[in-house]
């Protein structure tokens, strides 16, 4: 596998700055005071971007990113504050292929993630094909389309082919 080489964009405040959203949130102490950017352009840098606790704020250059088998068939997980953005809203695609679930965000408490300008699409699982939500952190989804996603016939819960919270 080849090393992830997503660019770090900057690591001040200022970087977040213009952004409403994380004004409000700076003037909390959040971690995107201390957090830097990194703005990627395919699957594997948008895992290491969160795997990078370091990285508060992911931009996704525009594109599709094909959501890759992991071990067991996960879908791309997010556990930590970060926010996922893409650079021009409605131009990042995160596509499960039909085979898995798409996003599964897991808000342990004091976690803050905001996803924003996304589409989430051909997800396929029980309790949210395109996205999972749980936990009882904060989650804020803007301007996010999710279409063409279904959950799975073969288990007991029909639960939300475009989300489950």
């Amino acid at each position: 596998a080849a090393a992830a080489a997503f660019t770090v964009t900057a690591t001040a405040t200022a970087a977040v700055s213009t952004w409403p959203s994380a004004r409000r949130l700076l003037s909390k102490g959040d971690y995107r005071r201390r957090a830097s950017t990194a703005t990627v352009g395919n699957y594997d840098d948008l895992v290491a971007a969160i795997k990078d606790s370091t990285v508060g704020i992911i931009k996704l250059s525009p594109g599709t990113y094909l959501v890759e088998d992991g071990p067991g068939n996960k879908p791309l997980i997010i556990g930590r504050s970060v926010d996922l953005v893409a650079e021009v809203p409605g131009t990042a695609v995160l596509d499960g292929q039909g085979k898995r679930r798409v996003l599964h965000i897991s808000v342990p408490g004091g976690v803050s993630i905001q996803v924003t300008g996304l589409n989430i699409t051909n997800g396929y699982s029980n309790e949210g094909g395109g996205l999972r939500l749980d936990g009882d952190g904060e989650v804020t989804l803007r301007e996010c389309n999710m279409y063409d996603n279904d959950h799975r016939p073969d288990f007991d819960k029909f639960e939300g082919g475009g989300g489950w919270v």
